[in-house]
């Protein structure tokens, strides 16, 4: 029985807002490890104060794909929002350093752009890593 393989190839170009990851069908998605700074002044109603343009951005090419994304501070109550693949498609996972609760999203995602805002309950700004693996 032969099975098939599948993998993803992930290119990022930095810009002024951040980070835009594709994923194109060739090889195993490298972990990516993005840097910045929590919070924003746009208040998003339910994941905190966020920038007002995405941090990063996903791009999936292919039917679906296997991620983990994970954001750890160095303080503060993180927030994560992500919105897609579709406008109305809005994820906000908080978390609370103080606490031990890290802000992550896993498991299949479908084929689409994703914008991810690193965001904070209350505003504060924290140093922050963006994970993201296949893993």
């Amino acid at each position: 029985m032969k099975s098939k393989v599948f993998s993803l190839f992930i290119t990022s170009t930095v810009l002024s807002v951040g980070v835009i990851i594709s994923a194109l069908p060739l090889f195993a998605i490298p972990m990516q490890e993005i840097t910045g700074k929590t919070g924003g002044k746009v208040n998003s109603g339910d994941c905190g104060y966020i920038s007002s343009q995405p941090n990063h951005i996903i791009n999936l090419s292919q039917k679906s794909y296997k991620l983990n994304v994970r954001l750890q501070a160095s303080g503060g109550k993180p927030t994560l929002l992500i919105i897609g693949p579709k406008s109305n498609d809005r994820f906000c996972i908080l978390g609370d350093v103080g606490a031990g609760k890290l802000p992550e999203m896993k498991g299949v995602w479908t084929a689409g752009q994703y914008k991810i805002y690193v965001g904070e309950a209350e505003g504060a700004e924290f140093p922050f890593t963006l994970t993201i693996t296949d893993k």
